[in-house]
Order: C-alpha cells, then structure tokens, then sequence
C-alpha cells in the first residue's frame, strides 16, 4: 500500500458506497475487507454494536440529565460555573471535557441536547463560525420540529 494506491481508491468510493457517507474509516474498512475476502466469504464487523447495545455514552448521559433537570436545574448556572472551573485536560475525552459536555447539553430538547454533546459547536456558537447567511437558516424550534417530526411513532428511548 501506498500514496499512489490510496489516489486510486478514493474515487472509486462513491461506487462501492451504497450511500454518502463522511467517515474517515471507510478506507481502512474498505481494505480490510478487500484482504479479508481472499480468505472467507462471509465476516462480521462491529458496525452497529454501540447503537444495538446502548454502548454510546450519550445513552446513559440522557437519562442523567432527564433526572438531574427534574432534581438539580434552579443549581445549573452554579454547577455550570464549578465544571468550567475545572482544570483543562489534554486527555481524550477527560472529566472535565465530559462534565461541561454534559452541563452545556442541559436545557434543551433530547434531539438538540444530543448535537450539542456530539457536535463541535452549540447552537450560540453558530453565528460566529458560519455566515450570516447560513447562521440565518439555523432555527432551534425548527430542527426540534423537524427531528419531532422523524421521530414520531417510534418508541421513547429506555429510562
């Protein structure tokens, strides 16, 4: 394998593809597979394990937060000032990310909760980081309607 090799395959992604999809580790996957087929005809990846068995840590995170708004929310701003008081780690997702994850998710619906903690900005953060034009488009009542509105008819989340 090597630069040349790896030049080649990207575009011939959109084909082997059966949707868009905008993860990185489509490649190694993709050639896992090519050098696994050279042996069986059948193998079994992990794709869908953490959604089938509720291994994401957002699953667990939505219940917390579901009881910590019911008991703890007149506290929030002073919980939220304590986590942003917390020493900065440079770990991958250390305490201190996960707590003021957590804490800025506080307050809004599941759907949006779930995009603040998994995304790279926040809604507020949205004005200063894309063009007026676009921020313009963004509506949090709307995207909760809209996700409302998918999500409609399938059972709630376990809690």
């Amino acid at each position: 394998m090597n630069p040349d090799d790896l030049l080649r395959l990207v575009p011939k992604l959109p084909d082997i593809l059966d949707e868009p999809m905008a993860d990185a580790s489509i490649i190694p996957t993709y050639l896992l597979s090519q050098f696994t087929r050279e042996q069986v005809t059948v193998a079994l990846g992990g794709d869908g394990g953490d959604e089938l068995f509720a291994g994401y840590p957002t699953y667990l995170a939505h219940k917390v937060a579901t009881r910590y708004e019911g008991l703890l929310k007149a506290l929030h701003p002073g919980m939220t000032f304590l986590g942003n008081l917390l020493p900065v780690s440079d770990d991958n997702i250390s305490f201190d990310f996960k707590v003021k994850k957590f804490l800025s998710g506080i307050g809004f619906p599941d759907g949006i909760r779930n995009y603040v903690w998994l995304g790279s900005f926040s809604p507020s953060d949205l004005p200063r980081v894309v063009s007026p034009e676009m921020a313009n488009q963004f509506d949090e009542t709307r995207t909760v309607e809209e996700i409302s509105f998918y999500t409609e008819g399938y059972p709630p989340a376990i809690g």
